[in-house]
């Protein structure tokens, strides 16, 4: 069997996984497609390649992608191919500083937009005193649960309404409660046991007699990872896959978040969950 998979950075590791496990277990089934969305833009260069891998396979696994990606959107794929929506595994409860902004490409090789270092650039904390105020913060617990929840209760919603192939809310639960929410390093960025829970579920879905074991490898995703709000002791600061510290962390979020209009970055943060289960301690006065 020829599978596509045509999603995020979740299922562009699965597809280089499962590319070697099949080799190596000498399975008959082979990956034809597995490069993510975000790499090959929004243009229809890349359209012939991807369009000719889909085309020759016999099941597509893909991560829902909304219209701002054109061509390549899950909804314009979809009127030439039939593609199965496997469910975005992500908590944004775990690291409620990161997430996109919803409008706008984001350059300075930032993927993921730290909110907590947007509130203190709004609020006037210089961008040299900016790591020293980082975890002048305190999370609400109980925001914190209702989120945890609210995103369950989300995956089984999308299952239950044939939205997505694989039911991920008892999972994400378990998740929450046994391993606890750093079980993501970013809201999207999953450890190895929930990538291989993903892996599996399309294994069994495509009917590989064998499944994956993830259990002797380091982290796959761990390419961007911040300090959990509050924890002082934890001062490490990951963009991408340079490790950078908080300091200089705070100076390229800031250097970043300088190109946008301010009205467009207030706006981000009210909508934000960060700006929904996170109390700053410390006032902008004080600390400017």
């Amino acid at each position: 069997m020829k599978i596509a998979l045509i999603g995020n950075c979740q299922l562009q590791q699965i597809g280089w996984l499962l590319k070697a496990f099949f080799q190596q277990q000498n399975i008959e089934h082979e990956i034809v497609w597995y490069e993510p969305i975000f790499a090959l833009g929004d243009t229809n260069a890349p359209i012939v390649p991807l369009f000719d891998a889909l085309h020759r396979a016999d099941v597509i696994y893909g991560q829902y992608h909304d219209g701002k990606w054109n061509a390549l959107s899950t909804d314009s794929l979809r009127r030439y191919f039939d593609i199965r929506i496997v469910p975005t595994l992500e908590s944004l409860a775990s690291y409620p500083q990161l997430n996109y902004f919803s409008q706008g490409k984001l350059n300075f090789n930032l993927y993921t937009v730290d909110f907590r270092m947007l509130d203190m650039y709004l609020s006037g904390i210089p961008p040299r005193e900016a790591h020293r105020h980082y975890n002048d913060v305190s999370a609400d617990p109980q925001e914190i649960a209702a989120l945890v929840q609210s995103t369950a209760a989300r995956y089984a919603r999308l299952h239950a309404e044939g939205k997505v192939a694989f039911d991920y809310s008892q999972e994400y639960l378990q998740v929450a409660s046994t391993q606890g929410l750093g079980a993501y390093f970013t809201h999207n960025h999953p450890n190895n046991s929930q990538l291989q829970w993903l892996a599996n579920q399309i294994l069994l879905d495509a009917g590989a007699p064998r499944l994956l074991s993830l259990q002797s490898m380091g982290e796959i995703l761990y390419d961007t990872k911040v300090p959990l709000l509050g924890d002082t002791a934890d001062t490490g600061y990951r963009i991408r896959a340079t490790d950078v510290g908080l300091e200089a962390g705070c100076k390229i979020n800031y250097a970043f978040f300088s190109s946008y209009d301010r009205g467009f970055l207030r706006e981000e943060l009210a909508e934000s969950v960060y700006h929904r289960v996170v109390h700053p301690r410390v006032q902008a006065k004080e600390a400017a």
